[in-house]
């Protein structure tokens, strides 16, 4: 079992593929915490910089494929879990709460790879504490950082697998774009499915499919809370009143979006 944390900044675009050699062994797991955090300061200009945050993880088969593309001015922090088949075998699947939860399906699927949004927000937590052991950490602590995140992953890993999920590394690609879009577009209209689906030359119905698959909810709705994660920032931040961030992102009134506000962050903007 290994663990793996770093952080890199990328100053040009740059795609990852996994290239495997037949005449070496791969048989490691690889379970990964991944917070990027995008610079857009030049793309959208009322922002001043502000950037958004996408956590995830992001688990892998021995000798999966995959392609990953990080965009330049993104960082990308890393927890990384990389265990043996042997040792899944002695550690986890001796374990009946593992056996129990979802994050056993995934072991069990047919699909080499999954990307899990971290829709309980832990990332600053993960963080401190894996970059809190990069100091002469004892054996102890590492076991324990370890023994911590799989807890949580059997505890909250909350997506059945119940049959083939595989996203092609081309399809990957154009859902990171097509994310990136949305967040260049905050501050005007939702560019409709269509117009997505035909800018980047894939079909509404499997853009549709594959995008909640891999960010857990539909485009519209992703883009929704974006824009609130924006209006927080922009109430709490830069002092901007209710009504005008509210004007701002288009919302009818002030009054829904005030409800749509306390309904994901659970408290008024005015209290922000």
């Amino acid at each position: 079992l290994w663990l793996l944390i770093g952080s890199v900044l990328h100053k040009k675009n740059i795609e990852i593929q996994l290239i495997y050699d037949d005449q070496l062994p791969a048989n490691y797991y690889i379970v990964s915490y991944n917070v990027l955090t995008h610079s857009t300061k030049n793309k959208i200009a009322l922002v001043n910089g502000l950037q958004y945050q996408t956590a995830s993880w992001n688990n892998f088969k021995p000798k999966a494929s995959n392609c990953l593309v990080n965009f330049k001015s993104t960082k990308n922090t890393t927890i990384s879990l990389y265990f043996s088949t042997e040792w899944y075998k002695k550690n986890l699947l001796t374990n009946q709460r593992f056996k129990k939860s979802n994050f056993y399906s995934f072991f069990e699927a047919k699909g080499e790879n999954m990307i899990w949004p971290d829709v309980n927000g832990t990332s600053n937590e993960m963080i401190e504490k894996a970059f809190g052991l990069t100091k002469s950490p004892s054996k102890t602590e590492l076991k324990n950082f370890t023994t911590h995140i799989f807890d949580y992953l059997i505890d909250n890993y909350n997506i059945n697998h119940p049959r083939n999920f595989s996203i092609k590394s081309d399809v990957l690609i154009k859902l990171q774009k097509i994310e990136q879009e949305l967040n260049e577009k905050l501050l005007g209209n939702f560019p409709s499915i269509e117009t997505l689906a035909t800018n980047f030359n894939i079909s509404p119905t499997k853009l549709k499919t594959d995008f909640k698959m891999v960010y857990g909810e539909s485009i519209y709705q992703y883009y929704l809370g974006k824009q609130l994660d924006y209006a927080k920032i922009l109430i709490g931040e830069k002092q901007m009143k209710i009504g005008d961030v509210s004007r701002l992102l288009k919302y009818q009134s002030e009054g829904k979006f005030t409800v749509a506000f306390e309904k994901k962050f659970g408290v008024l903007p005015s209290k922000i």
